[in-house]
């Protein structure tokens, strides 16, 4: 408690020196002990333009996980850091009770909950895969799924009707699921009361798998991982063989899909598609093994049910094709929005050009067309129902319908202007990146947008930072180097415009920009406005780099307000990666740790690596069975060498 109290001296004064808004993600859970949590993180640039991300507190929570007491606990700890007047966005999952909590803050701190509460990217897009691979919790899709194949398989009509249903049903079921205590607490969590919609399916006791095998070919290779984890005899089926099918590769085992890490279900199903093979000769194996026995029909393996046909592998495949972009995006937007070697670090900007590109994905899928990289990191398009047959094209029609019905309802709660605002403040992008976003909208819906999105940010400059006063910058400090080559959305992005214009440049677009001389110069946000996107690949992945250097001198004021936007997280990954080092701290063998303790000792973890505090305790070399030594090293324990000679 004492290194604790030590440390918060500089934490206090850090924040004091933040140049931007901080910027919050906060985030409940439950350890396997039953003990629950809620993290709070920080997000911000100091002075110097260095970008921060710390964990600010690690409270117990010993009430029900309400709105109203997440909002207590987080006004406590902006109240103990003295933060209210610097409070910015929170980044936070789609949890009803995070909305609750939004509008305690914003009633407690005077700010709109609506403008202010952000939505984590990587989480509503794996809210959207699951919904694409097993609909809502209504039966209406699981008939769809039940006839799929018969010959006589329902009208279009019929299938229509159903598809309405079932589509509809995704926005009625509210009903949320709480992770079992068996699943790692490790993983990216999704928390208990957010999940949404569709029935995410956990790691389930085997006599449910009937109820998941509607669900199609991915229900089924879920029942599969389920029993290869409850039946050590089907594992070392699986591994024997991965050897016999192929001796030289390596034996992988099976990649669950599970409701507590993002993305899961294309992992499963990547995993599944490399070791194709392998599986097709385990059921072999079982099935001899079986007939060897005698064959009778109580005796068969149930998990013979699970053997997925010729049509079914053709459904995974494609699956896992079109699930492909949703993980490079969610990996992505998990990124700490600090530059280093890509063109995109996921930055606050890349928020709403990546919802939309995963939007024009779906609508180009369900017409059966697919934009893929080859070898040499060039899109190109390829066709997505090749060697399919009727039956199994409208299947796949109806996954990625309810895909994009599920995406396309998060796109309309994207309401604050945050979101807009990240891209424009972009040197490297400007409105001129939206309206090639839109351009394949109606024009009068496109212009009413930028209008409206216009007036709320001239809105927030005159209010805000207009007459903001401003203190001497610390110094340019030199661009880092250009980058190499562009992202895989960057790239997706640019093939989508050429599409679309026919060319790799709208050039048209620059005939309608007023000319900078029409606006007057004393008016920082236009004159920012006016002057044509920046041509540097370096601010391309830096653009606070470029207000910095750059913006930070010839718009002073405007540039508070850029950054406000700017270091805004796309995602709550940082206080889920902390929950990970809270996993590894409380284990049975430290049952008798006070909560209290757990999380002071994690707050000085994140200050200490952050470089904002030098504990006396080598905290980071603390982990593992040299704790003893690191300790003896640091003259915090002394062995009397001779005693230990003699023992």
């Amino acid at each position: 408690m004492d290194e604790y109290s030590r440390a918060l001296g500089p934490v206090h004064e850090l924040l004091r020196r933040a140049r931007s808004m901080i910027h919050f993600t906060f985030d409940g859970w439950t350890s396997r002990q039953n003990t629950s949590f809620l993290g709070i993180n920080a997000h911000f640039i100091d002075q110097d333009w260095k970008q921060w991300k710390i964990l600010l507190a690690l409270p117990a929570l010993k009430k029900r996980h309400t709105g109203t007491a997440l909002a207590d606990e987080v006004a406590d700890t902006i109240y103990s850091f003295d933060m209210q007047d610097k409070l910015g966005y929170c980044t936070l999952d789609n949890a009803a009770n995070n909305g609750t909590a939004m509008e305690a803050l914003a009633a407690e701190f005077d700010f709109d909950s609506n403008e202010r509460r952000i939505r984590c990217a990587p989480h509503f897009l794996d809210l959207t895969t699951k919904a694409m691979m097993y609909g809502s919790k209504r039966d209406d899709f699981n008939e769809l799924l039940v006839h799929w194949g018969d010959k006589d398989f329902m009208s279009e009509e019929d299938e229509q009707r159903q598809l309405s249903v079932a589509m509809n049903g995704l926005a009625t079921d509210d009903d949320f699921r709480v992770p079992s205590v068996d699943e790692n607490p490790e993983l990216e969590i999704i928390p208990e009361e957010d999940q949404d919609e569709c029935p995410v399916p956990g790691i389930i006791n085997a006599e449910q798998v009937d109820k998941y095998r509607k669900f199609g070919p991915f229900g089924k290779l879920h029942n599969i991982g389920v029993a290869l984890r409850t039946s050590s005899q089907l594992l070392e089926d699986f591994y024997e063989a991965q050897r016999q099918t192929a001796p030289t590769e390596p034996v992988l085992t099976w990649a669950q899909n599970v409701c507590t890490r993002w993305q899961s279900d294309e992992a499963m199903a990547s995993r599944a598609l490399l070791k194709r093979t392998a599986l097709n000769r385990m059921f072999a194996l079982i099935e001899e093994r079986w007939v060897t026995q005698g064959g009778k029909d109580q005796d068969k393996p149930a998990i013979l049910k699970e053997k997925l046909s010729l049509e079914e592998w053709k459904v995974v495949a494609a699956l896992q094709r079109i699930l492909q972009p949703f993980r490079v995006a969610s990996r992505q937007l998990q990124g700490e929005g600090i530059a280093g070697k890509r063109s995109t670090s996921g930055g606050f900007d890349e928020y709403f050009p990546t919802v939309e590109m995963l939007l024009d994905h779906l609508e180009l899928a369900v017409q059966g067309v697919m934009i893929e990289e080859n070898e040499d990191q060039i899109m190109e398009e390829v066709q997505l129902f090749n060697d399919m047959d009727v039956n199994t094209r409208r299947l796949l029609k109806v996954y990625i319908k309810l895909g994009w019905k599920k995406l396309n309802e998060y796109y309309g709660k994207l309401s604050s202007t945050a979101y807009v605002a990240a891209v424009v403040f972009h040197p490297c992008k400007k409105w001129r990146a939206l309206e090639r976003l839109w351009d394949q909208l109606p024009t009068l819906q496109t212009s009413e947008w930028r209008r409206r999105y216009e007036r709320s940010l001239t809105t927030i400059w005159e209010d805000k930072y207009k007459n903001k006063a401003y203190g001497a910058g610390s110094g340019t400090v030199s661009a880092a180097e250009a980058t190499s080559a562009l992202d895989y959305i960057e790239r997706r992005l640019a093939f989508s415009r050429s599409l679309a214009t026919g060319s790799s440049d709208s050039q048209g677009r620059q005939c309608k920009r007023q000319p900078a001389a029409a606006i007057s110069p004393q008016d920082e946000f236009d004159q920012y406005l006016s002057e044509p996107p920046v041509d540097n690949m370096a601010y391309k992945a830096d653009p606070i780099g470029w207000w910095r250097d750059v913006g930070a001198i010839r718009f002073p004021r405007l540039s508070y307000m850029a950054v406000d936007f700017l270091t805004i997280p796309s995602s709550s990954a940082e206080t889920e990666r902390d929950f990970s080092s809270c996993g590894r701290m409380i284990t049975p063998l430290r049952s008798r740790l006070r909560r209290h303790i757990v999380g002071m000792s994690q707050c000085l973890r994140s200050w200490s690596k952050a470089g904002i505090y030098r504990p006396t305790l080598p905290l980071s070399l603390l982990e593992g069975e040299n704790w003893r030594q690191v300790l003896q090293l640091v003259g915090r324990i002394r062995v009397d060498r001779d005693s230990e000679t003699q023992n």
